[in-house]
């Protein structure tokens, strides 16, 4: 039990039991992590703009909303490693970047592995960039231009470019 209570996973889905109140949600979520902070919960759905929405059940939620309640978990729980898989997708512009901002902050105590599609996240947590390739990791060195150009030179980006030109 002792490394379930160190690791959380925010997946990329928001399959989360609709018949549930965010609050109960999050209630749920946190009384099985000894050090997490209902404090910080607390500050953090205030912060996203949640706390009326989350004694709703989460059946009237929106994609963002669900992640937004995620998120809030996630950063509460005082865990070691927390795994994300496209933490920003449905967030609004204003709350990608409040929550990029408390997640520098709070990745200077915590190990965080973020996955992620777009460059812009790329950009802000650059520490390392793996790419997936064949179901294997291989290390990346550079930042998300340079990986932008790569893709565009040598991989099948290029060859797709080619292959419409013509047309255009």
């Amino acid at each position: 039990m002792y490394f379930k209570e160190r690791i959380f996973l925010i997946p990329s889905d928001s399959l989360m039991p609709e018949y549930l109140t965010g609050e109960e949600y999050a209630e749920f979520i946190l009384s099985r992590y000894p050090n997490s902070s209902r404090e910080l919960y607390n500050r953090l759905i205030d912060l996203l703009g949640m706390d009326k929405a989350q004694k709703e059940v989460m059946e009237s939620y929106s994609f963002g909303m669900k992640k937004k309640i995620q998120i809030a978990i996630a950063l509460s729980l005082n865990i070691d490693y927390l795994l994300a898989d496209e933490i920003f997708s449905g967030l609004d512009f204003e709350t990608v970047i409040l929550v990029q901002e408390i997640i520098k902050l709070i990745s200077k105590r915590h190990k965080m592995i973020l996955v992620s599609h777009e460059e812009n996240i790329i950009n802000c947590f650059p520490d390392e960039i793996y790419l997936m390739k064949n179901g294997k990791l291989k290390r990346f060195s550079g930042n998300a231009q340079k990986l932008s150009k790569l893709l565009i030179q040598e991989g099948r980006v290029h060859e797709r470019v080619n292959t419409i030109k013509e047309f255009i």
